[in-house]
């Protein structure tokens, strides 16, 4: 019985992270449209279209690993934590606006 539970914690987590990255990815694009700062946004967003794609496609063929879903809450914790001072930094370096 515990498995059973274990699974779908599982299979929801991963489900999840899919959504989530998609509506960042998509939140990134609208912000380089609205004028903000392109190359910064561009390289937020490509880890979580990365992350994404690989929770898309092991949620299609039904093949979960908690090791996908572990990483995507890593990158989500740490990006929402970083991600203000990443994007100054990151505007700063590409001297882009």
């Amino acid at each position: 019985m515990k498995e059973v539970i274990f699974n779908k914690y599982l299979v929801s987590l991963t489900k999840i992270i899919a959504i989530y990255s998609f509506f960042y990815v998509l939140l990134k694009i609208i912000a380089v449209f609205k004028n903000n700062v392109v190359v910064p946004n561009i390289i937020l967003a490509f880890p979580f279209l990365l992350l994404g794609l690989m929770s898309f496609y092991s949620a299609k063929i039904k093949n979960y690993n908690w090791a996908v879903v572990v990483l995507g809450i890593l990158l989500i914790c740490i990006t929402r934590y970083f991600e203000a001072d990443w994007i100054i930094l990151l505007q700063i370096k590409f001297n882009n606006k």
